[in-house]
């Protein structure tokens, strides 16, 4: 009669290498959970945005993130003359512009993002962007200026670019380089105009972001991933003992 046991004695470095697989699975399937997470208020905070009347003073640079999205209606003047492209903006997978248009009414001046407009195979073609300085009521969403997935170098001071043309060129510009630029005080944050707001180019704000169901289902994956590998370790680290094992 063959009396075969099973043996559960896996070496060191394979207990290791699951303990390290596991911790690096789990923490991309939780940092795909927080995404999801993210979007859903994210996407919650839009909504929410447009119930109760807009607000009719600007928050501190601050409180950018705490009032993201939310509806403002500012009083002002644009200044037609000093107008910035935001350059290879993306939409519905063009490269275009996005226009910031400063509003000068109070003790710093507010960035209204007037629109997205296609770029041309000449980019020296741009369409109309003038518009008058008489005072108005504008209507916008309020948002973070937009930046690059990865870190750019910071544009030196007292180059060719400050003897520019305008409208001026930059590319994924922080706060205080379109201060430099323009020469007075901004809003560290940008207003998006309203759709009913003239004049402006193409306006669809809403989120450009994949929607909260594909993070679920890569951290699925993931945790798979731990679930396979821990399977994995168990089956190969049984060792059949005693007589008729091979």
């Amino acid at each position: 009669m063959n009396n075969i046991r099973a043996r559960f004695r896996p070496p060191l470095w394979s207990t290791a290498l699951l303990l390290a697989l596991c911790t690096l699975f789990v923490s991309a399937g939780l940092w795909q959970l927080d995404r999801a997470n993210q979007k859903r208020a994210l996407f919650r905070a839009f909504d929410q945005a447009d119930q109760g009347p807009p607000l009719d003073r600007l928050v501190d640079d601050t409180l950018a993130l705490p009032f993201r999205y939310r509806r403002f209606s500012i009083s002002g003047y644009y200044d037609n003359e000093h107008q910035i492209l935001l350059d290879s903006m993306i939409y519905e997978g063009r490269a275009g512009f996005q226009v910031l248009t400063p509003l000068i009414g109070g003790e710093k001046a507010i960035l209204v993002n007037r629109g997205w407009f296609p770029q041309s195979a000449d980019r020296s073609r741009l369409p109309d962007l003038s518009v008058d300085s008489q005072n108005r009521q504008v209507t916008g969403r309020l948002d973070l200026l937009p930046r690059s997935g990865f870190a750019l170098a910071p544009a030196e001071q007292g180059t060719d670019q400050d003897l520019a043309p305008w409208p001026r060129r930059l590319l994924f510009p922080s706060a205080q380089e379109i201060e430099q630029h323009l020469g007075y005080s901004v809003y560290h944050y940008q207003l998006l105009l309203s759709e009913n707001d003239q004049p402006g180019f193409i306006r669809d704000w809403r989120p450009g972001l994949s929607g909260s169901e594909k993070n679920i289902g890569y951290a699925i994956q993931w945790f798979s991933f731990t679930l396979a590998i821990i399977v994995i370790y168990v089956v190969m680290n049984f060792r059949r003992t005693g007589k008729g094992a091979s």
